[in-house]
């Protein structure tokens, strides 16, 4: 995880850089996540769940405010609604 291509293989929201110098480093492939523990920017030691967890957790969070989706529930299952 860094702020540019050069330092990391994506962002804080965990998308991937395009890897392009004609893009200055910063620029994205779109839909492109990696939510699991090969984008910490170092050892987290032992057990690293609920670390991992919460870095994929607060990804999808940042993708749904992206995309305008909110959550609701409907009969006790969680579904995501385009916002209007």
């Amino acid at each position: 995880m860094g702020v540019d291509a050069s330092s990391g293989l994506a962002n804080h929201k965990c998308l991937v850089f395009r890897q392009s110098s004609d893009t200055g480093g910063e620029a994205v492939r779109p839909g492109l996540y990696v939510c699991d523990g090969s984008i910490m920017p170092r050892s987290l030691g032992v057990n690293p769940l609920l670390s991992i967890t919460a870095l994929a957790e607060r990804a999808m969070v940042l993708l749904a405010q992206d995309k305008g989706w909110r959550a609701g529930k409907k009969t006790g299952q969680h579904e995501l609604i385009p916002a209007e």
